[in-house]
């Protein structure tokens, strides 16, 4: 049994997925019976996970009416992001401090758009980095809206989409590891960028703030299946991967 905490983004629309979002959030999209979330959770659940928060905005109501106060043995707590049409993900993230902050362990972080094999986020949790991220090393020549990072000697140095994709040395999946001090680190590294009106920005500008002063570790994909659910294209793959999943 994980003693962290997780906590998954999902307030956004998906509005490149139009008209698929029109009134369903991106998470709640099909893959193969079960919605994006319910694979997400279904993943947790694997991995021993007992306790997560689902920020919500877009249709929120949707979501908690799907997903409810338990699923497959996790207590789920809903945060819900008011502000979700004019902030980005940084501010969902904050929204979380103090459910964070009461766990008391650090916590995990994954974004809602996400699917992947289970094995991934085990491998995360079972590191013996209590601070880490799920990179696909295995990636070359990334576009430009990928969000790419930058790994030497098996730590995170840098994650941004400005990385020019020469440079990069994986792409960022969208889970993220925090021990209680990491944690700390990181809700810190967000509230400077908000107290400068930063609020409509990726979380991850934080965290490449953070990896420069603090040891964040990498925790490798090993060529397991993931994906992550922008566009029309992106759902798409993600259906023919679970044709046979």
């Amino acid at each position: 049994m994980s003693e962290l905490r997780t906590v998954i983004l999902a307030a956004g629309q998906g509005k490149r997925l139009l008209p698929l979002t029109a009134e369903t959030p991106k998470s709640l999209l099909d893959l193969n019976g079960k919605s994006v979330l319910e694979r997400i959770l279904d993943n947790a659940a694997e991995c021993g996970v007992r306790e997560a928060a689902i920020v919500v905005g877009f249709r929120e109501e949707k979501i908690r009416s799907e997903i409810g106060g338990e699923y497959n043995g996790i207590t789920i707590t809903y945060i819900s992001n008011p502000l979700y049409q004019t902030t980005n993900n940084i501010y969902s993230v904050w929204l979380s401090y103090d459910y964070v902050d009461a766990g008391g362990n650090g916590f995990t972080l994954i974004n809602g758009d996400d699917y992947f094999d289970a094995r991934i986020l085990r491998a995360l949790l079972e590191s013996s980095h209590a601070d880490a991220a799920v990179i696909d090393l295995d990636k070359k020549n990334l576009p430009d809206e990928a969000m790419k990072a930058k790994v030497r000697d098996g730590r995170l140095v840098a994650v941004s989409k400005k990385i020019p994709s020469a440079e990069a040395s994986g792409d960022a999946i969208g889970i993220y590891k925090f021990s209680k001090r990491g944690a700390a680190e990181f809700f810190a590294e967000i509230n400077g960028l908000l107290d400068e009106g930063q609020n409509n920005v990726f979380y991850l500008m934080a965290l490449d703030k953070l990896v420069k002063r603090y040891d964040f570790f990498v925790s490798p994909t090993n060529g397991l299946m993931w994906g992550e659910i922008d566009d029309a294209n992106d759902y798409e793959c993600a259906l023919k991967s679970y044709q046979n999943y």
